[in-house]
């Protein structure tokens, strides 16, 4: 049985990481062996061991951790791992190194639309295939250097079991003290990239006109202290409130 192992050496937890368990439990109720290495520290890690998904703790500390290259060719041989599929730039780099020593495929997961400096795309030449998260993103991998050929678009998929008409949003707005007005909802890692900033000013705008809408801001990340403030200076916390 072909076993896959899931890489990543990030220590957030957003829609990267909620994908990655997603795979690997696809993976392993279609007859696949699959496992994911991460930080022991990290989210993931607890997530993964919470939902009895294997996992390895294994430390990631910079792409040039030759500690971390030799424990992940330890775990490829010992697990018998088929293909190595990477997330982060650090796991990128150190299980890229570590499989390709034992001639073991690669694909690499570009999730974000952040740009790709030239300089740093070297890493994508360790892939055998890029998976990215849209033809937007594909692109930017592309104009980074990658062959076309080598770089396919895969959009995450969505679990109709747990999203369908059949689910009530009235405990979540009782919850929240919602009743029955119009809510807008931004759902993700609150950092830069996510467009936070425009979503407060199209609040701002829409408030003038609609003065009982709610703007429901949930997740967390780096950007949560940030985003707070700029609520509070821009006199929108009773109709933002932040989860």
């Amino acid at each position: 049985m072909p076993t896959v192992l899931h890489t990543e050496s990030s220590g957030g937890h957003g829609g990267q990481e909620i994908r990655t368990l997603a795979e690997v439990r696809w993976l392993l109720g279609h007859g696949w062996g699959a496992l994911i290495a991460c930080q022991p520290d990290s989210p993931l890690f607890a997530e993964a061991r919470a939902s009895a998904i294997p996992v390895e703790p294994l430390r990631m500390r910079s792409a040039t951790d030759v500690g971390g290259i030799l424990r992940l060719r330890r775990l490829i041989r010992d697990r018998d791992v088929s293909l190595v599929h990477t997330h982060s730039s650090i796991d990128s780099w150190l299980a890229g190194v570590a499989a390709k020593s034992l001639g073991r495929p690669v694909v690499r997961s570009r999730h974000v639309s952040i740009p790709i400096r030239r300089r740093r795309a070297l890493v994508y030449r360790l892939a055998d295939r890029v998976i990215t998260s849209g033809e937007g993103v594909r692109s930017i991998v592309i104009a980074a250097g990658m062959a076309p050929e080598r770089v396919v678009a895969i959009s995450a998929g969505v679990d109709g079991d747990q999203f369908h008409a059949g689910v009530s949003g009235r405990p979540v707005r009782a919850e929240l003290g919602l009743d029955e007005a119009p809510v807008v909802g931004l759902v993700a890692n609150v950092r830069g990239s996510k467009g936070h900033n425009v979503f407060l000013e199209a609040a701002r705008a829409v408030l003038v006109s609609k003065h009982d809408a709610r703007f429901l801001i949930v997740g967390d990340g780096v950007g949560f202290d940030e985003v707070s403030r700029r609520v509070r200076e821009m006199s929108l916390g009773t109709n933002v409130p932040l989860t």
